[in-house]
């Protein structure tokens, strides 16, 4: 097939031919476009465009987008048409239907407000509203229209209930409502709002509020006023104000079929951090001082064969904090066993994870052999375990630390020599 090198489109007369160069016979439906135009002889402009054939297809899109008639065009010698009577009229509705008030799925609704309260309005007589049906995919099963829902205010603060007075295609109706008209006290301000939803209606003129189906066909509210009484005003200027449409609020439920969408249910840093604050500031309030003796192996002590350590240091003492859950210390009973005295068991304390690296450094934590004394109990203890306790979104938050009485041992060192020959004593 040739084509014109500038725009690619096939020369008027030019045969369709498929892939084994036999012509399609182009009078089947499947091989011509909608408007009428073959597709050896159409142009760029098509129906896209509201450019049509015949005038019987210009007047259907005409009714479709609330006009009538149709009009000519011109377009590089041939004769085509338009929808409208005129091409201004044309214009005027297609900049109405681009700025009109739509909407996307059944049951969603927006909220026509204005910028600032109507003043000296001494009745609410109505409105004045210009609807129309338009539908590029053929006739609907079900009705579609607008349900208008009214309120208003005389402060901005104190509203009236939503009250449906009626739809946008069908008009005011006694089913609906009572409300007509509102005497008004010229003194105060007005503040009217309307709530447009998409609605199907059915037979007997009920309304159905479906969440789950699209517009087909689409209903566009392209211009809305009210009709209101004044009070003779002073004379100041007195500038009318302006509506303001929200955006499309949808009660259908969230289904993400993109992921356009910017909504992430584990983005919750800020909760997470108050939450590890609180967990801080528990441990600085509520903790229970006690002497933290961290103890760490010497490099020289490593048994290569066993590969573990066999010499230990004291390398620092703190004081801390540590949380006792409950406030709960175990009795202070004596245990016998065939290997001395010991304390109950098992005794659990907890440390903060922020406040433990802000007494040893980043990274640090308790270890096993590490020695606390309690001087409230007058009782030092070394600990058997630790974990790191994870909690809200699985984030590190406290350490829990077991611990069992402490037993002095040869091969721990404390750096203080006082300490060493207290050790050397308990030893012996």
């Amino acid at each position: 097939m040739n084509f014109y090198p500038e725009d690619k489109f096939p020369k008027k007369g030019t045969p369709v031919t498929d892939g084994n160069g036999e012509q399609y016979d182009l009078s089947e439906q499947r091989y011509n476009y909608h408007d009428g135009l073959q597709n050896t002889s159409k142009i760029k402009e098509s129906s896209v465009d509201n450019i049509y054939s015949t005038p019987g297809a210009a007047s259907a899109r005409a009714q479709q987008i609330g006009c009538g008639g149709y009009h000519e065009v011109i377009i590089n010698g041939n004769t085509y048409y338009k929808p409208c009577e005129t091409s201004s009229y044309y214009d005027t509705r297609i900049e109405q239907l681009d700025s009109a008030l739509n909407f996307t799925y059944i049951g969603s609704y927006r909220v026509l407000t204005w910028d600032k309260p109507f003043e000296y309005v001494t009745k609410f007589n109505g409105w004045i509203i210009d609807a129309s049906n338009s539908s590029n995919s053929g006739s609907a099963i079900d009705a579609n229209d607008i349900s208008i829902d009214f309120r208003y205010s005389i402060d901005g603060k104190t509203w009236s209930l939503w009250t449906n007075v009626g739809t946008a295609l069908g008009g005011l109706t006694n089913e609906f409502s009572d409300l007509f008209e509102i005497t008004l006290d010229p003194n105060n301000k007005f503040y009217p709002e309307f709530r447009f939803t998409s609605v199907l209606v059915n037979d007997d003129g009920t309304i159905v509020y479906n969440t789950n189906e699209p517009i087909d066909p689409s209903i566009v509210i392209v211009s809305f006023e009210l009709d209101l009484d004044y009070a003779p005003a002073p004379e100041v200027v007195i500038y009318k104000p302006a509506a303001i449409c929200s955006n499309e609020i949808s009660n259908r439920p969230v289904v993400f079929s993109d992921c356009k969408f910017t909504f992430n249910p584990y983005a919750v840093n800020r909760a997470l951090n108050l939450y590890q604050d609180l967990s801080l500031m528990v441990n600085n309030v509520f903790g229970l001082e006690a002497n933290y003796y961290s103890v760490q192996p010497q490099a020289r002590g490593k048994d290569v064969i066993l590969r573990e350590y066999t010499i230990f240091n004291v390398v620092d003492e703190k004081c801390v904090k540590l949380l006792v859950p409950q406030n709960q210390f175990p009795d202070n009973k004596i245990n016998f066993d065939p290997f001395g005295l010991q304390f109950e068991e098992p005794f659990e304390v907890q440390i903060d994870k922020r406040y433990f690296e802000g007494i040893f450094g980043k990274g640090s934590q308790p270890r096993k052999r590490d020695i606390i004394y309690f001087p409230l109990t007058n009782r030092i203890y070394e600990i058997n375990s630790t974990y790191l306790f994870r909690d809200f979104m699985n984030a590190p938050v406290y350490f829990k630390i077991e611990l069992k009485k402490y037993q002095p041992k040869s091969n721990t060192f404390f750096l203080n020599a006082v300490n060493n020959q207290g050790k050397d004593r308990r030893d012996r």
